[in-house]
């Protein structure tokens, strides 16, 4: 949520400041801004902060176990960073072309930033809802709901050439735009939990499957796995979030120069139809590879930490 406010009131400070003084000033005024920002945080930040009350205990016995390739080896894992990798990508595809684009259609240039504003608003506020939609169902469902949400707003950010085409409006982007913030919510925000639930949950049917064959009872097994768990879960989380930044990155490394050069050689409008199809391409590979082996696969009932800490 507050990567998407920020997406959301960068830009239209920037319009707004490109629009009193001119490209090199602005950039003077954001260096002041950001270090005095910066500054600031720093001065907030209590001093217990990263300050550990206990001894180094030397690394964690679990630190192969969940190595990036071992995570990267779960489908549900992989695929939940590939979507959002693709989902970053097509969020910003219209990033170094949009403002010549809305340009020409008759928009001055200091208001193009708004644009941008809708995209991270939007962002800021599907977050929370994404969160709140995760916990009522699996975080792949609400990947999937983005994904299609995604392929609506890339046919309406051309406006789309297809079926006719639509109106080539500023308000049909705009709607698009909105529509794209939403779907990057969904399909990014929870990529982490996403890693953590479908990772941690094959560990754990891994460790209980070895202790069931070592011949322990049910609740042995249950504080045994629990035991590793707290050991294990911390690195697993660290790592979690360190892979679902590289998904963000690399994603919004991808999406400008592909949007770039496919306007370039074809034209705004005809690159997000080119998008808007890989789009298309893309949710049913997802559904494929994520959703759809999960009807076949039987599963043993995953330990459930929480009600083994409330007993004891």
């Amino acid at each position: 949520m507050a990567l998407g406010l920020g997406l959301a009131i960068g830009p239209v400070i920037g319009s707004f400041a490109y629009s009193l003084m001119n490209y090199v000033n602005t950039f003077y005024f954001f260096t002041a801004y950001v270090g005095i920002i910066g500054m600031t945080c720093v001065s907030l930040i209590p001093a217990r902060i990263n300050q550990s009350s206990k001894k180094d205990e030397g690394p964690n016995p679990f630190n192969d176990e969940v190595g990036y390739l071992q995570i990267l080896s779960n489908r549900r894992a992989l695929g939940s960073i590939l979507i959002c990798v693709f989902g970053m990508g097509c969020s910003l595809v219209a990033d170094p072309v949009l403002s010549v684009r809305l340009i020409n259609m008759g928009m001055t240039e200091g208001n193009t930033g708004f644009a941008f504003g809708v995209l991270g608003g939007s962002q800021a506020l599907g977050a929370p809802i994404a969160g709140w939609l995760g916990g009522k169902i699996p975080i792949k469902y609400v990947q999937l709901i983005g994904s299609c949400i995604m392929i609506l707003a890339l046919y309406m950010m051309g406006p789309s050439l297809f079926f006719n085409g639509l109106p080539d409006k500023i308000w049909i982007i705009f709607v698009g735009l909105f529509l794209m913030g939403f779907s990057v919510a969904f399909v990014f925000a929870l990529v982490a939990l996403e890693i953590i639930d479908s990772k941690g949950g094959e560990i754990r049917d891994r460790w209980a499957t070895k202790f069931e064959e070592e011949g322990l009872d049910e609740r042995q097994v249950k504080r045994k796995v629990k035991k590793q768990w707290k050991v294990a879960s911390p690195i697993l989380a660290d790592r979690a979030a360190a892979l679902n930044e590289m998904s963000f990155a690399f994603g919004s490394l991808i999406g400008p120069i592909v949007g770039g050069k496919l306007t370039d050689v074809s034209g705004y409008r005809h690159m997000t139809d080119y998008c808007c199809i890989a789009a298309i391409i893309a949710m049913f590979a997802n559904f494929c590879f994520v959703i759809l082996p999960d009807f076949f696969i039987k599963k043993r009932k995953d330990i459930d930490i929480k009600d083994e800490d409330e007993a004891e």
